[in-house]
């Protein structure tokens, strides 16, 4: 492709607006960012992924995927960038675990950005010397006169430079085997390369790269760097910033173009005299407004995109891209991102109330933990939809397979009902409104019954998930539903490639009184329920409920899931926290699945810790008398993230899939 057919692509008019695009920083890396002090560093990271996210290319962030490793205040930022400062030239500080994230990605196809964060002094500022444009010179010397304003008379500000802090990145192409260096700045930085080179020595999976300074990648950049002026007055480093953020989309935009070409193309077009202020991103807000942006001669371009708010509706693509960005996966089939944006719809219409309720119809209960829709696909323009999807719609019949589970999917008098069941007719509803054109009103919906004859209650996680994948892979429905567990990971059988769909609930391990011996305890739960927590509940039961003479016992099956060991845990901090005048102990209590529905019909035992959405489920259907599902973790404060020193802390994602085809 030459450099005229870059400018004349769609690509290249879409690259004139990143700023546009929506993002919700507490939705990206995995859901769960903890915030650093310096606001301003923890947005940079998040920038960083967002336009990872937007390139039409296979674009990877080295970033840490598992926040909760974090250490304390600051913790995060550290974990994640790189930095360098040219008061110690030969040092790299690069995060200790830099190596783990960077081959958490499998896929050799794309680029890898790693951030880098560098420090220069007085002597690298003015090392500059007559490239410098003017317009930098006057935001330099207003930040000096800023300070003195603020000190007056302050005789260590005569003269004084600011230490300048700006983004660097490191562009690792896989399969062309070469590290570049994205350097908004257009000084030499030798010290900085030589110590990239020893560190990409001593990383095993880079030996073989070939590291390439911003003066080997090509003259066009350099000059682009040196000459094109920000006519804008704004602080130093916002400027540098401004223009790596930009580059680096510019770079990630046309990733399956050379840098060389790229950069030629952006600095013709700037040749023209068009200023550069109006195509930088939007990031910082104290210097920005609304972030509507200028293209390079194309009036109707922005006219066409608007709004910051509403841009997702015409780039199907980036909710995708945010997918692969923070999971590593990566979505191949428009199946799995249409039934992902219905799903997206279904959570988040009426601000969830629907939702709340339809979960309240099947357990009893608001749910206690909603999931986010980072995961959820965006819709395909009817214009853009592949033979795949389009033999699905024209078919008229969308297929769902699924394992008889209640509250799931199951039969309740002969009549197939569920949770999901109703989710699964109302995205078949919501794919007849939004492809109307192709199936004119006449998408029905297909169940597949893959329940083996002596049901599946026996069968672990993995032997259902494989039966279901195995029924989908051979053509039998389109989408796995039925209360599936998202596996990951050694969990899933060697040969199988999931491509999961956002999460319709989450599974967690909950407490609830079956309603025994209510005479003898007349507990009152509602302090428990307003506080909600499982030390709430350890309180009440160690200080009120032990007082009363009888042992408690707690029910909980014994399988390889979080039951079992969260009940031993909370029946051993039960214990330990009883007062002088408890004359009576918790006791934990084991069985089979089939007796968890005698255990609660029959008040067999005083309270049950199990599956929070099969037992709600449960307590509504069988109504025990007096009994309550408390909606109560077993655990403290479960996450999405697994810590193996405390057991069953894990909210389990319950989530369609369907197979991807890479």
């Amino acid at each position: 492709m030459s450099d005229s057919s870059i400018s004349l692509n769609n690509r290249w008019l879409r690259l004139m607006q990143p700023g546009l695009y929506p993002y919700d920083p507490t939705k990206l890396i995995g859901g769960e960012v903890k915030v650093d002090p310096e606001i301003s560093q923890m947005n940079d990271l998040i920038r960083l992924v967002e336009i990872c996210s937007s390139s039409p290319f296979m674009a990877f962030p080295v970033l840490n995927r598992d926040p909760h490793l974090a250490s304390a205040t600051g913790g995060y930022w550290k974990d994640n960038v790189t930095t360098w400062n040219a008061a110690q030239p030969e040092v790299l500080n690069a995060p200790p675990k830099w190596g783990t994230w960077y081959n958490q990605y499998r896929f050799r196809d794309g680029l890898v950005v790693a951030p880098l964060k560098i420090t220069l002094g007085l002597t690298d500022l003015q090392g500059e010397g007559d490239a410098a444009p003017a317009a930098r010179t006057a935001a330099r010397t207003a930040a000096r006169e800023a300070a003195q304003r603020a000190s007056p008379g302050s005789p260590e500000l005569e003269g004084y430079v600011e230490p300048l802090s700006i983004w660097n990145y490191l562009i690792i192409d896989r399969e062309g085997k070469h590290i570049d260096r994205l350097d908004p700045h257009p000084g030499l930085k030798a010290g900085l390369d030589t110590a990239i080179k020893a560190f990409i020595k001593g990383q095993p999976d880079l030996a073989d790269m070939t590291y390439r300074t911003p003066e080997e990648t090509g003259t066009v950049y350099r000059e682009l760097v040196r000459t094109t002026v920000i006519s804008w007055d704004c602080p130093e480093f916002v400027h540098y910033n401004m223009w790596a953020y930009w580059l680096l989309y510019a770079r990630l935009f046309f990733s399956d173009e050379t840098q060389e070409q790229v950069y030629s193309t952006i600095a013709s077009g700037f040749a023209g005299g068009y200023p550069a202020v109006n195509v930088l991103l939007n990031f910082y807000a104290d210097f920005t407004v609304n972030g509507i942006l200028h293209t390079l001669s194309d009036v109707a371009f922005f006219q066409k995109y608007p709004s910051r708010n509403d841009l997702w509706r015409y780039e199907p693509a980036l909710m995708d891209r945010i997918y692969v960005t923070t999971t590593g996966q990566l979505r191949t089939s428009q199946i799995n991102q249409v039934i992902g944006a219905a799903l997206r719809e279904y959570i988040t219409v009426n601000g969830g109330r629907d939702y709340a309720a339809k979960y309240n119809q099947y357990m009893g209960v608001n749910p206690r933990y909603v999931p986010v829709c980072q995961d959820c696909g965006t819709w395909i323009p009817s214009g853009q939809v592949d033979a795949a999807l389009r033999g699905i719609l024209e078919g008229k019949v969308l297929r769902f397979g699924y394992l008889d589970s209640e509250p799931f999917v199951y039969e309740d008098g002969g009549v197939r009902t569920g949770f999901e069941y109703d989710i699964a007719v109302w995205i078949t509803s919501r794919l007849n409104v939004y492809y109307s054109s192709i199936t004119k009103g006449g998408l029905t919906i297909g169940w597949a019954n893959m329940t083996p004859p002596g049901g599946a209650d026996d069968m672990t996680e993995t032997e259902k998930f494989l039966l279901l994948y195995n029924g989908m892979a051979q053509g039998a429905f389109h989408v796995a539903i039925g209360g599936r567990l998202m596996l990951a990971g050694d969990q899933l059988p060697a040969g199988t490639n999931p491509e999961w769909i956002c999460p319709t609930a989450f599974v967690f391990t909950a407490i609830s009184y079956t309603g025994r011996a209510i005479g003898t305890f007349a507990p009152d739960w509602t302090q428990v329920m307003t506080e909600g927590d499982r030390a709430a509940f350890v309180r009440y039961v160690a200080g009120t409920l032990l007082t009363k003479g009888v042992d408690l016992t707690f029910f909980s099956v014994i399988n390889p899931g979080p039951s079992p060991g969260s009940a031993q845990d909370l029946v051993a901090e039960i214990n330990n926290a009883r007062g002088k005048d408890a004359n009576a102990s918790a006791v934990w209590v084991n069985g089979t699945v089939d007796q968890t529905a005698e255990v609660i019909g029959g008040q067999r035992y005083h309270f049950v810790v199990g599956d929070s959405t099969a037992t709600g489920h449960q307590f509504k259907k069988l109504a025990p008398h007096n009994g309550m599902y408390l909606n109560i973790a077993a655990v403290e404060r479960p996450s999405l993230y697994n810590n193996p020193a405390v057991r069953s802390v894990t909210l389990l994602p319950i989530a369609p899939y369907t197979i991807n085809a890479r």
